[in-house]
């Protein structure tokens, strides 16, 4: 294990099939296992094993949400990301089944830590919240992932004790999952430690859940329930020619309330001792020099240790780039779709981010000439520019690279020591930018906070009322929505937001129609694009689950 780090893997892995892949690993099931300390921690370390697996965060999940979202294509073929891309999905998709699987592995694992922990005795009682608190957190971001990407799931809160018990688990509402999301989370803000705080001999190292991570996805889901209620109740809201959108929460028009849930957890979090943002933006993603920024409130962790690396600069970096890209013919297939960049969204006003953020100079390792990434001067788009050629070289080579995902230090596929942020500190700052504007109805109470995200980025506008008035819509709180989705895209590309904040906030079919309106098919979307059918092997296991 490395130091303050939190690596494990575990000896006892194999899986019985079964509907949910329900089964966990045999010694976080047993009644004899959980007697002592170290049982606990090792019991609750298989549930973040889970999170950094090719299937879930590692690799196919991360890219099916980049490729679903308006700017993201990925690989291509059956099978392949190119059907999440397109919005060509059906159940039989093999890595949409897997992912399905790997989640529902992750849920079953934490079910068993909770069920059994809460059963053990001659435990260090705080060390024993902790732990509970830890899978709790993390089963709530295994549903809330489930929730957004398919919505109706089964909802499974105890480990299956009896294997030979032919039990079929139904659809649970939207609102029974977002509310068990959200008790998992109040007992996990109030049971997990700090960063690298010590209680009674015990330390919560670094990669662990802390009391603030608990807060801030805690945050999320209230700004998910507080603006889907806010749609589902406004009787003229289209996304594009499309109405009915969210309508499953009509049942939420008390969502003023939850916009002051949110507001008030963001309050917490930004005064909490491990509230941290970086300087220096761009130091985010320096995995040589600092790797797990305090920003990173909670971020899946990986080493270049055998064993313990990830894809990322594998698959988003081009090939042979110096930075960490493919050493081979394959890789560097997550880029941001041509037509989509030549919208301009992502580098308008956004000098620093844009500079540091995406790969505008690729430097290779097999001596092939540097190339630029510029504006064509014929005017015809971005361009990988070859010296003075500024008509672009043309072909696959024109497609933008992510940065963020950097490691040098790479020497195989799976070798990279990059962590993957999925709550920074900055986010705090948002949300209670775009709660204080909604629960007053004036993008004025919300200028602060959005100009305290970006206070640290050099030569970047201040947000005011003459800066509101360059964005799309007819009335203010319009303009200001806007606002929030261009900035979240600045700010987050590439780290998996940008897919559920167009579904959130009600954008995804309009937004992506841009995409189209430039000439590229593989962005049309419908409303039965809003969530992703449910796995065949599900449906095929519970008869009753069929979507």
């Amino acid at each position: 294990m490395r130091k303050n780090i939190l690596y494990f893997l575990f000896m006892s892995m194999s899986l019985v099939s079964c509907s949910l892949d329900e089964r966990p690993i045999d010694f976080t099931q047993k009644d004899d296992f959980y007697k002592s300390n170290d049982d606990l921690i090792m019991s609750v370390n298989s549930c973040y094993n889970v999170l950094s697996h090719e299937q879930y965060y590692g690799n196919q999940f991360t890219s099916a949400i980049f490729c679903s979202a308006d700017y993201g294509e990925g690989n291509t073929g059956q099978n392949s990301v190119q059907q999440f891309t397109r919005g060509e999905l059906t159940g039989e998709h093999l890595i949409l089944k897997n992912i399905w699987a790997q989640i529902y592995k992750g849920i079953a694992r934490a079910n068993s830590v909770i069920y059994y922990s809460e059963k053990a005795e001659d435990v260090n009682p705080v060390l024993k919240s902790r732990v509970i608190g830890e899978a709790k957190f993390i089963r709530a971001l295994n549903y809330f992932n489930l929730v957004q990407c398919f919505g109706e799931v089964p909802l499974r809160l105890q480990p299956v004790l009896d294997f030979d018990k032919d039990e079929k688990l139904e659809l649970a509402s939207k609102q029974s999952i977002l509310e068990q999301i959200v008790s998992d989370l109040v007992y996990a803000e109030a049971n997990c430690w700090n960063r690298e705080e010590k209680r009674e001999g015990f330390v919560n190292e670094v990669g662990r859940v802390t009391s603030l991570a608990a807060t801030t996805l805690l945050a999320k889901v209230y700004l998910y329930m507080a603006t889907v209620g806010r749609i589902a109740n406004d009787p003229n809201f289209k996304d594009g020619d499309f109405p009915g959108i969210h309508k499953d929460f009509s049942g939420y028009s008390n969502y003023d309330e939850y916009y002051t849930l949110c507001k008030e957890a963001c309050e917490r979090g930004i005064s909490h001792k491990d509230f941290a943002m970086e300087e220096d933006w761009a130091d985010l993603w320096n995995v040589t020099t600092n790797k797990n920024p305090k920003e990173y409130i909670f971020a899946i962790q990986y080493s270049n240790e055998t064993g313990y690396g990830n894809r990322l600069p594998f698959l988003f970096l081009p090939r042979q780039c110096v930075l960490g890209g493919s050493r081979s013919s394959q890789g560097g297939v997550n880029r941001f779709v041509l037509e989509f960049v030549n919208l301009r969204t992502l580098d308008t006003d956004n000098n620093y981010r844009w500079n540091n953020g995406f790969v505008l100079n690729v430097e290779y390792r097999d001596g092939t000439k540097p190339e630029d990434w510029r504006w064509n001067t014929a005017g015809k788009g971005f361009y990988f520019i070859t010296g003075t050629n500024t008509q672009g070289k043309g072909g696959g080579k024109n497609k933008l690279s992510l940065k963020k995902w950097n490691d040098p230090a790479t020497s195989s596929e799976a070798s990279s020591s990059c962590d993957l942020p999925i709550l920074r500190s900055v986010d705090l700052y948002l949300m209670l930018s775009e709660c204080k504007a909604e629960l007053a109805q004036n993008p004025a109470n919300g200028y602060a906070d959005i100009n305290a995200a970006r206070q640290r980025l050099a030569g970047i506008p201040e947000i005011n009322d003459t800066y509101l008035d360059g964005f799309e819509g007819e009335t203010p709180m319009e303009k200001f929505r806007n606002l929030i989705l261009r900035e979240r895209l600045q700010e987050f590309a590439g780290e998996g937001d940008r897919y559920f904040t167009l579904l959130r906030m009600g954008k995804y079919i309009s937004e992506c129609k841009k995409v189209v309106a430039k000439g590229n098919g593989a962005k049309v979307r419908t409303l039965d694009n809003y969530y992703w059918p449910i796995s065949q092997d599900e449906v095929a296991a519970n008869t009753g689950n069929v979507k």
